[in-house]
């Protein structure tokens, strides 16, 4: 509940008032009672109409009262509940955009989003009806007071059914904790899965996965069908046998309040208050099993929460360090290696870029090339030795300071289900016709805008689907050209170009490195002969 803590206390007076207002509720409701048992022994007893007509207006009056009541609880638990769940996603979505890139690859972004959708169980906590199980204990303190008044040995019958109630309870509780957390877990890997598959359709169908895939798909289903098959029988079984013992337990109170009157130790009045005083005697056992089947979902949901998105996360480190532009860049000592690998990746490398120049770092698979690129764009963090930035350390420098000087095309470029300009100005303010004429020129993006009906107003779908490899790079090295950063970092450009492509990137980076500091990380030694500084990793 720690991470609960400070949103509470946000809204500590208006939850105060909503509470106020549920025990002035739990209260009230226990007088109709009351005036019921005088309507019957003096009104009817003494044919009083008067008093009849002023004790069923009493009641009517202390019930509207008390609906309306209940109703602005109900509406202040619900606007604190909702408000903490938007609060709390927005909170947990800004942390997600500080984390570490390979937090992401380790998790798995469907796992994420089922613990991310979790945070809408949050709102059940704060339930009226949560609050009514707390302020049913002074109900049911006023009820054996009650009855303990009428009679004691009808107080010391009506206890004997608070033993089954407890016990059916803690039974209750006990298989429901663990059915609950399993169900959640299944939920997630389902999740998990069936956007793994979503995602890989095309390697699916082209290494004929599609057995594969269903018969791994339906144990997923299967598992989360029977855990919910499970956690609706508890629920089910819960509800019915509560409805029989209290079915039951209503005879037996029926039986023994009779047995009483007849003997004239009782009035018909004081016979028909215990029987709503019974009630409110037990209501708080058998609200609690209906409570622990709301909360708990909740309670275990916070509990995942945390342990995904704050226990043991390091965000990445951001400094309150600016810069206005970088003139030189120096690696000195650079040791990285992954949590889930016990090797060092990149082992003590050292080199010094200053601008103007064109930096080709180069490599086989599995040298660490797109790691130095993360590194050196600040998405993760976790490395040894040091990284200088016009004599700063890389940690100490503000991360969007540091960001709006480096402009970036990745290895696996990332497009939006949205039109080609805007893939294209994405994060960048300010931009005029002919710097951005300019971009699309130089990464040959033009010759493919010409081919298009709709030129750059084209919807590209999801992670640009109906464009191919090499049109996609084109438009992330557009977006890097058009950005007015004096350092560009590309991960593997090479991918997915033709030798005219790659020829004509060759000669704009080499053009641009008169101008600013480049850096090429790849394998393709197109970049050498245009390069001022070579590194084998």
């Amino acid at each position: 509940m720690n991470i609960m803590k400070n949103y509470l206390l946000q809204h500590i007076r208006k939850l105060i008032f909503a509470t106020g207002i549920v025990i002035i509720c739990s209260i009230a409701s226990m007088v109709p009672m009351l005036l019921t048992q005088k309507l019957i022994d003096v009104g009817f007893i003494n044919k009083d109409f008067r008093y009849i007509v002023a004790c069923s207006l009493y009641i009517g009056i202390i019930t509207i009262v008390k609906s309306g009541l209940s109703y602005i609880s109900l509406k202040q638990f619900s606007n604190v509940g909702h408000t903490i769940v938007a609060d709390l996603r927005s909170d947990i979505f800004d942390k997600l955009l500080r984390f570490p890139i390979d937090y992401f690859t380790e998790k798995g972004s469907g796992y994420l989003l089922s613990r991310l959708n979790e945070v809408s169980q949050i709102s059940s906590l704060f339930s009226p009806n949560n609050v009514k199980f707390l302020t049913g204990f002074i109900e049911a303190i006023f009820a054996l007071m009650m009855i303990g008044r009428t009679n004691t040995n009808l107080l010391i019958l009506c206890c004997i059914p608070m033993v089954i109630y407890i016990w059916i309870s803690m039974q209750t509780t006990k298989n429901y904790q663990k059915i609950i957390n399993d169900a959640l877990e299944s939920d997630a890997q389902y999740t998990g899965k069936l956007n793994e598959v979503i995602t890989g359709q095309e390697e699916i169908r082209l290494n004929n996965g599609k057995k594969q895939e269903q018969e791994k798909f339906h144990r997923y289903s299967e598992n989360l069908k029977n855990k919910a098959i499970q956690h609706t029988l508890l629920l089910g079984g819960t509800t019915e046998i509560l409805t029989l013992v209290t079915t039951f337990v209503s005879v037996f109170i029926y039986i023994v309040c009779g047995y009483f009157v007849i003997r004239n130790q009782l009035t018909i009045g004081e016979a028909i208050a215990v029987t709503q005083y019974a009630g409110k005697l037990y209501t708080p056992i058998i609200s609690f099993s209906s409570v622990i089947l709301i909360v708990q979902p909740a309670l275990l949901s916070i509990k995942r929460i945390d342990e995904a998105f704050y226990k043991n996360v390091l965000e990445n480190c951001n400094g309150n360090k600016t810069i206005d532009t970088i003139t030189e860049l120096n690696v000195k000592n650079l040791c990285y290696s992954y949590p889930s690998r016990q090797r060092e990746i990149i082992q003590n490398l050292s080199f010094d870029i200053k601008e103007p120049s064109l930096c080709y770092i180069k490599g086989s698979n599995g040298s660490g090339k797109t790691t130095l690129a993360k590194i050196l764009l600040k998405l993760i963090d976790g490395y040894s030795g040091e990284i200088l930035i016009n004599g700063i350390e890389l940690r100490q420098i503000s991360e969007q300071f540091y960001r709006n000087q480096c402009a970036a095309v990745s290895q696996r470029t990332f497009l939006f289900n949205d039109t080609i300009y805007n893939n294209i100005v994405y994060g960048i303010s300010d931009v005029t016709p002919a710097h951005y004429e300019q971009a699309i020129r130089l990464s040959g993006l033009d010759k493919v805008l010409r081919l298009l009906p709709d030129k750059e107003r084209t919807i590209i779908g999801e992670n640009g689907a109906t464009l191919s490899g090499g049109e996609k790079q084109k438009i992330s090295i557009a977006r890097a050209l058009l950005k007015n950063a004096n350092v560009i970092i590309l991960d593997e450009p090479s991918n997915n170009l033709d030798k005219k492509s790659l020829y004509e990137i060759k000669c704009v980076l080499e053009k641009i490195s008169h101008e600013k500091m480049v850096i090429v990380i790849d394998h393709n030694d197109i970049f050498e002969a245009v390069a001022s500084l070579i590194i084998n990793l």
